[in-house]
This record gives C-alpha cells, structure tokens and sequence, in this order.
C-alpha cells in the first residue's frame, strides 16, 4: 500500500513498535525501495533499523524540554504575580524621596536621599522589565479595569518629575481639561508606566525649553470616555 501509483525507484518509510520475547519494547524502522523486477512486474526491497536507542534518547530529550518549560512557565507565573507587591514599595520610595527633597534639608543630607532617589528609579526600571517580560513569558500581560483617581496619576508624575526639570532648568507642565473625567476605569499601573516612560525621555533628550503633558477629552459615548495623553517637548525627539 505505501507504493500505490509509486514510480520506480521511490522509496517508503515507516515505523513499528514490537514486544521482545524478553518483555522489551523495541522500535523498528522499515526502509522500502520499490524496483521492477521484469516488465510489468515490481517487488520491494525493505531494509530493517532497530531504533529503539535513538527513540529512547528522543522521548528524553522531550520530557527534559517539557520539565525546562514547565520550570520556566512557572518562574514567570511567580514573578508576574509579584508585580504589585514589589512596584507599590518603590513607588512610595520615589515619592517619598521626592517630598523630602523639597524641604528645607542639609547639604549631605540630600545629596543621601537624591542618591536614593537616583537608585530607586534605576531598580523600578529594571523591576519593570523584568515584570513584564515574565508575564509575557507566562501569558498573563492582562489590562485591568479598576476605577482610580486621574489626578492621582498626575500628581504621582509631578512629583516624579518635577525635580528632574528644575535641575536641567526646564518648565515642565502637566494640564487636565475640565471637561476629562475625574475618575475613569482602566489599568492605572499601565497608564502611569507608559506616561512614565514617555516623560522620562521627553526630560531625557529636552536640554532645553519645556516638557507637557496634556490630558483631554477626544471622546465621549454614554459612559464610555475616549482620553487623549499628548506628550509635547522642545527636545530632538
């Protein structure tokens, strides 16, 4: 059957498994050249190949490439889970440092906490990518839809930023218009990583002149809003 409508000299592979009269599974590979004997006539030539080594070592290198996967899957998983509780501390660190960077402190004081402060946006960058690769990684990078205060986003970037400007003397402006809702419902983590990111190079390639952020509304459908972030900067960017 595995030379119907063959021509001669293509060849046929196929694979069995059998029970060795000592109770072992072997597995054999059959080889079938197809070779006309006289004309009209055809036979087959088949060779015999014990495989059972090689499909031993394969069934290993599978179960070691679904123990590696399932390692790693579950890495991510824990990692991911995290994101929360890891990023929520080291925001508090970075607003924390902030405000007191604004009072009245000693030299070698704030040069302490600027270096804290300096740190602790490195490490949350770092957590960041980190997180979200991991969840990536774990199928798990889901938007949440939690209720949350606008401006509390605003004012958790001024106090990010507004230090970063003053000492690159730049003006930096962060705008809401009436008309946008005060309370929305969406990712609030997402929203402030991307505006954080945005800000931060917008501050980061602005060597001069001014950085804003306006927040608008484009539009609105009963109780669903459509809400416009535009970044403007006097930078190279």
């Amino acid at each position: 059957p595995y030379f119907h409508q063959a021509k001669e000299g293509e060849r046929a592979k196929v694979e069995y498994r059998f029970l060795h009269k000592n109770g072992d599974v072997i597995y054999c590979e059959f080889l079938g050249t197809q070779i006309e004997i006289e004309e009209g006539n055809t036979g087959v030539i088949w060779s015999v190949l014990d495989i059972t080594q090689r499909k031993h070592a394969d069934e290993e290198l599978q179960n070691a490439k679904e123990e590696a996967e399932a390692a790693n899957l579950a890495k991510s998983r824990f990692l991911a889970n995290m994101s929360h509780e890891i990023r929520t501390p080291m925001n508090a660190i970075l607003g924390l440092s902030q405000m007191m960077l604004q009072g009245d402190i000693d030299p070698k004081n704030r040069d302490y906490l600027q270096k804290i402060l300096s740190s602790s946006k490195m490490l949350l960058g770092i957590i960041n990518d980190i997180l979200d690769y991991s969840k990536i990684e774990a199928n798990k990078l889901e938007l949440e839809a939690k209720s949350f205060d606008l401006e509390s986003v605003l004012t958790q970037l001024r106090i990010l930023f507004s230090q970063s400007a003053i000492d690159q003397g730049l003006e930096l402006y962060f705008h809401k218009k009436h008309n946008v809702p005060g309370v929305i419902v969406a990712d609030e983590l997402r929203l402030d990583q991307i505006l954080t990111n945005l800000l931060s190079n917008a501050l980061k390639f602005t060597h001069k002149g001014m950085v804003s952020l306006t927040i608008e509304l484009a539009e609105r459908l009963d109780n669903r809003a459509r809400i416009a972030f535009r970044l403007r900067d006097t930078g190279i960017g």
